[in-house]
């Protein structure tokens, strides 16, 4: 007989599988942790200039309506709340969609017309020297004025509103400098809701953001001021 041959018909033993420790577990919940704190405020940036992105886009439409309104009223912007109806009303049937007026980072109407150099007086696009560098509407506060109209003005360079000639509620300082009596910050002033500045509409219809310390404090003074026609 030939060499005989011996067959296994024994099973291989597999090392025995152990589950995660304790402590492994904890290390990986803190790394997932310090992950997520991490990503978080990225992600919250991201959808932040997201909104942004679609601000500047309802302003550079809006800026287009008053631009075109403009051309079919003698060169001349609406004022912002004449005999009873708002700039923005007036300029609605230059807008597709009404939607434009909201920003999505407040989800209202508060976008504002620029009251302190152009809404306030019928002005005349001849009478605008520097279109770029003059504001028509703006981030805005909370709507005070009128609900479907809000207007945006420059704050008083110093002192107390009533110093200033104005009424007490008018508007606040949003640096505290001020002490007006009532009013919320912000009110009608530029709102920093976009990465605490504003997005701004020029008279020659470009969209800009500017921080709000270049809209609202004693820095931008009336001599480098971007709410005025000259």
């Amino acid at each position: 007989m030939g060499p005989s041959s011996s067959i296994s018909t024994g099973s291989t033993a597999r090392p025995h599988s152990r589950g995660f420790t304790l402590i492994e577990l904890l290390v990986v919940i803190a790394i997932i942790a310090i992950l997520a704190a991490i990503l978080f405020p990225v992600f919250a940036r991201a959808r932040e200039n997201a909104r942004k992105s679609t601000c500047q886009s309802n302003l550079k439409q809006i800026g287009t309506a008053f631009l075109q309104y403009a051309q079919d009223y003698d060169e001349r912007f609406p004022i912002y709340n004449q005999a009873g109806v708002g700039a923005f009303v007036v300029a609605s049937p230059y807008l597709k969609n009404t939607d434009v007026l909201v920003c999505p980072s407040s989800r209202q109407n508060t976008y504002g017309v620029n009251y302190t150099g152009v809404f306030n007086a019928n002005m005349a696009l001849s009478q605008v020297q520097v279109p770029s560098q003059c504001i028509m509407a703006l981030d805005n506060g909370k709507s005070r004025a009128l609900a479907a109209d809000p207007w945006t003005r420059f704050p008083p360079l110093a002192g107390d509103n009533a110093a200033q000639g104005h009424a007490n509620d008018d508007w606040a300082w949003p640096d505290g400098n001020a002490t007006p009596t009532s009013g919320t910050l912000y009110t009608d002033t530029a709102n920093p809701r976009h990465a605490d500045g504003a997005n701004c509409v020029f008279m020659d219809g470009h969209v800009k953001w500017y921080a709000i310390q270049k809209l609202t404090t004693p820095a931008a003074t009336f001599n480098d001021c971007l709410w005025l026609a000259w």
